[in-house]
């Protein structure tokens, strides 16, 4: 690889760096901009509750992803060092069957497996992983079995809380923690087409727009 190139290079991996900085700093001012209204009363006390803030972080976490699309998958996977991937800590086999399971329309992600995350990462692991592609909150909708720290337990009492892994609290966690193969789930009901509110659902596929179908281990976001 020529000088050049190499140039090149760090300039695109360092526009890419600042461009994730920016989009973090832009969430976190969009977040205190609502809950600064809360407290003024310019928003009013209903529009701001826990339900309410937990799918207004969602929505905020899924426009500002990093990743939308498959080219912005492959670039993120050509530019970004092993040891900053969060991809990384995936087997290779786990890390390509994730990868073969997303897919993907005009407003980002629609769904994905989550049979190698639960089985291989830890909560903490898959929250940055899903992070990526502004999809924490499907956290909620999987029992990690791999729950090796204190941050961990802090995660899933905050799923256990309020369904999204940013309103921690300490406290004990009723999740399991001794590691292993997680059991074959049992689909749910199927999504409900008239169903209007903002959720994902576990045990469907996105195979087609607006299509969801029963598929153990995998999620069918909403917008599918």
């Amino acid at each position: 690889m020529t000088i050049s190139e190499n140039l090149q290079k760090k300039t695109l991996i360092e526009l890419i760096f600042f461009k994730l900085i920016k989009l973090v700093m832009l969430k976190k001012s969009l977040r205190c901009l609502l809950l600064t209204g809360a407290v003024l009363g310019v928003v009013s006390a209903p529009a701001v509750s826990a339900v309410e803030s937990v799918r207004t972080a969602s929505r905020l976490d899924r426009l500002l992803a990093p990743i939308k699309s498959k080219q912005d998958l492959d670039r993120y996977l050509a530019v970004t060092p092993a040891y900053q991937s969060a991809f990384s800590p995936l087997t290779p086999a786990g890390r390509r069957a994730f990868i073969d399971s997303l897919t993907f329309n005009q407003s980002g992600l629609t769904g994905f497996s989550y049979r190698d995350l639960q089985a291989e990462l830890t909560p903490t692991q898959i929250d940055k992983l899903l992070a990526l592609f502004g999809a924490r909150n499907t956290i909620a909708l999987m029992k990690p079995t791999r729950v090796v720290s204190m941050k961990d337990r802090h995660l899933l009492v905050s799923l256990e809380r309020c369904g999204s892994s940013e309103c921690g609290e300490d406290g004990g966690s009723g999740w399991d923690d001794g590691g292993g193969t997680p059991a074959e789930p049992t689909p749910p009901p199927a999504p409900d087409p008239s169903d209007t509110t903002d959720k994902d659902v576990a045990g469907y596929a996105c195979v087609a727009r607006a299509t969801c179908e029963v598929k153990n281990f995998s999620i069918c976001r909403k917008g599918c």
